[in-house]
Formats: C-alpha cells, structure tokens, sequence
C-alpha cells in the first residue's frame, strides 16, 4: 500500500493509460519507417543534434513501437558518423551542407529502414545502445538506397 494518496482523477488517468509506445527495445534486428526528422537543440546541454524517429514494423511483437536516434552535430566525430548515415539514406554528404541536413533527411521520411540495435559497455561502465543501419529501401521505385562499401559504423 502507497503511503501517498492519490485523488480519483489521478487512479483514473492510470487506469485509463496506455502503454508506451516508447518502450525500450531489446538487441536484434528491425524493420521499420523514418517517420519523423528533427534538428534542434535537445537536453539539458542544449546540445544541437539530429533527431531521427522509426516506427517499427517487424518484428511483429515489437510493431508499433518506436525507436527514436539522436546523432550530435558537436564535434568532428560525430559528424563523420553523420555523413555515413546520410549516404546510406542515398544523400551524398559531399554535395549537401550543413544547414541542408534537416531538409535531406526529410525527404527521405517514408523510407523502409532495416536497422540492428547492440548494447555495448564503455570503459567507464556506462551501457549504450547502438543502431547499425542495414538498408534503406524507397517505396516509390522499390530501390534500395547505395550503402556505403566500408564497414559499418554503429551511431
């Protein structure tokens, strides 16, 4: 029994709630959809980043949750593992600036992404989850967009 009391609209509101669709998602392979871009600042940094946002399709126990990536346009590393991401979403990074990432991605909402998520452990003992993407495939031609041909490299 919780020592707090809570008032009928608030028993209400949680029996009424639905489960997130922002649930954490286990290690494995994904299907999903870029639903939603975003370029702003995020956090209590403020810091500037990419916001891409995927809805899930497959596999099926997990379908209609959501799997939201942050990528830092902060340092020179990050912005490296940008550009990797742009070219496996068919934009060369080469022919575009910085201020066009936002609307790049943009067009691309839509998009069928295989992606795999891996947690690892850094040295400091904190664990991260990365998303590696796999393909990226275009419903209007049914073509996949060109992946890069070195190895993949996990944001």
């Amino acid at each position: 029994m919780s020592r707090i009391a809570f008032n009928e609209r608030q028993k209400k509101a949680f029996k009424d709630a639905k489960e997130s669709e922002f649930a954490s998602l286990p290690d494995g392979d994904y299907q999903s959809e870029l639903e939603e871009v975003t370029v702003k600042a995020f956090g209590q940094n403020a810091e500037q980043k990419v916001m891409l946002k995927y809805k899930i399709f497959c596999p099926l126990e997990h379908e209609g949750l959501y799997y939201t990536q942050f990528q830092s346009l902060e340092n020179p590393n990050t912005m490296g593992i940008l550009k990797v991401i742009l070219r496996k979403f068919g934009v060369d990074p080469n022919e575009i600036g910085l201020d066009d990432v936002e609307s790049s991605f943009k067009e691309c909402v839509g998009a069928e992404v295989h992606f795999s998520l891996k947690t690892t452990t850094a040295k400091n003992g904190k664990e991260y989850q990365n998303a590696t993407i796999k393909s990226v495939i275009y419903d209007d031609d049914d073509e996949q967009a060109p992946l890069p041909s070195e190895d993949d490299i996990p944001f």
